[in-house]
């Protein structure tokens, strides 16, 4: 896990998870990743820290917050294209927050323009768009099967809104599948990112 503090970083990946149940009541969801470009994991490779955000950017949106500590006050919602923002870096302020399922995760609080004059290393993972309008094409095969289930479960991807009752035993099944898998540093970022309890949720 990346340690708490401030950190220059580059925007790698934009995953768009779709209209996900969430606190029984539909939401527009996206998966940010951020690559680390100091300091390094035991295997050499960079820290990978992600963030989900409800897809708006609304008065009160974390979303909103963040872009705009980024790249200042922003324009017309429809006018904004966060892809294009990939292979860009920030500094991003990361925290550790324990989850009410007891588990600890990299969490971003604020995010930041570099300053003037820094030197930004060469990008190590590469950039990374998926729209939810895309289906299953490569770069959906690519996800964790995590994120592949909980993107099938999107109300775009099923086609209709799952009841209540689907919605739980989605997350049993993804639960159980993930205990019983070997996961890359990517895939655990991920799982605990999207993790379905409530937590961070803005």
């Amino acid at each position: 896990m990346p340690p708490i503090g401030l950190h220059l970083a580059l925007f790698i990946r934009l995953i768009d998870l779709g209209t996900q149940y969430i606190f029984d009541e539909w939401i527009l969801r996206i998966l940010c990743y951020w690559e680390l470009c100091l300091g390094k994991m035991d295997d050499g490779q960079p820290f990978i820290v992600s963030q989900e955000y409800t897809n708006t950017l609304g008065r009160g949106a974390k979303l909103k917050e963040h872009l705009e500590g980024w790249h200042g006050k922003l324009g017309n919602e429809a006018e904004i294209d966060l892809g294009s923002y990939l292979g860009e870096a920030a500094m991003i302020n990361v925290t550790h927050r324990t989850s009410s399922a007891g588990n600890e995760r990299s969490e971003i609080i604020a995010i930041c323009p570099v300053p003037r004059g820094t030197v930004i290393p060469p990008q190590v993972n590469p950039s990374v768009l998926y729209s939810i309008t895309d289906g299953e094409n490569d770069t959906f095969k690519d996800l964790s099967s995590y994120l592949q289930e909980k993107i099938r479960g999107s109300a775009e991807f099923s086609g209709r809104h799952p009841t209540k009752s689907e919605i739980i035993e989605r997350n049993v099944r993804q639960a159980s599948a993930n205990a019983l898998e070997s996961k890359s540093v990517d895939e655990i970022n991920a799982d605990l990112a999207a993790e379905f309890n409530g937590d961070g949720l803005e």
